[in-house]
């Protein structure tokens, strides 16, 4: 019996947004797989949209993978991302937590490679995010969980991942307002007066903006914070959507982290996903 999940329905939406995590037990990393299969919930009957199927091992090596799904062997164009990290290692298993920020409504089974065929990874094909830069290798000591230590003087780099929860303006006459996101990130350090500053692209209209945009930074103290802006683009003026502080530590301990923005000191339930490695 391989352990199953099942996430909740997203309804309405082409690119919902789960952020649900499971843990498993004494899985063998080496030799389990993990099964994706997505469905369209239906009255009567779910629609099903595709499978896709890759190693735990590949999964820890990477942290986080874009997997494209298929339907009788044949390529949907349509991908669903997932996230795995140790929770705690022993010498012949792990215990894991899945999380699935981005994709479509699966279901995740972890099974072992003597099942038959459909647990196989042959012919199965994996297509990453094409427009992310690729991440530079961490010099640094890694920390377990997927992270890096800080040092004093490093090179990092840091990456926008995407953001959600971005509210749409209802107006009574005409369209409603979609917002247009995107990120001002700065690099703040104890006395300098130049902190390094980066803009991202705008995504229009999208309400899970998914920017995937990396800028390299040189940080020569230990407590340097990132501080986050989003903006809503606008002809006129650009609207705050609110910002987020978080420390260059423990993003980098972290790897990924997911930040809930602030505007006049109250939550916005409007998330950011930063990702940060050492050079």
């Amino acid at each position: 019996d391989s352990p199953k999940w099942k996430t909740s329905t997203i309804k309405d939406d082409t690119m919902p947004q789960w952020n649900e995590s499971k843990d498993f037990n004494n899985v063998h990393p080496a030799n389990s797989f993990i099964r994706l299969d997505a469905y369209e919930d239906g009255k009567v009957k779910d629609n099903y949209l595709g499978r896709a199927e890759f190693s735990v091992q590949q999964l820890l090596r990477k942290r986080m993978m874009e997997v494209e799904l298929k339907d009788e062997n044949a390529l949907t164009g349509m991908h669903v991302t997932v996230r795995c990290v140790e929770l705690d290692v022993s010498e012949d298993s792990h215990n894991l937590a899945t999380v699935s920020p981005v994709g479509l409504k699966e279901g995740i089974d972890v099974v072992a490679p003597d099942e038959p065929k459909e647990g196989n990874l042959r012919g199965t094909t994996f297509q990453e995010r094409s427009d992310e830069p690729p991440a530079p290798e961490a010099s640094s000591q890694p920390v377990p969980g997927g992270g890096t230590v800080m040092k004093k003087s490093m090179a990092i780099g840091l990456t926008a991942v995407g953001g959600r929860g971005f509210e749409i303006k209802k107006r009574r006459v005409g369209k409603d307002d979609i917002p247009d996101v995107y990120c001002k990130i700065r690099l703040e350090t104890s006395g300098k007066e130049d902190s390094p500053k980066w803009k991202t692209a705008t995504i229009k209209n999208n309400t899970t903006p998914q920017w995937n945009e990396t800028k390299n930074f040189n940080i020569d103290c230990a407590n340097a914070t990132i501080r986050v802006d989003a903006y809503d683009y606008g002809k006129i003026k650009d609207d705050s959507l609110g910002c987020a502080e978080l420390s260059v530590e423990q993003l980098l301990k972290k790897g990924l982290m997911e930040v809930e923005l602030k505007k006049d000191s109250a939550p916005t339930n409007s998330y950011i996903t930063l990702k940060c490695v050492g050079i």
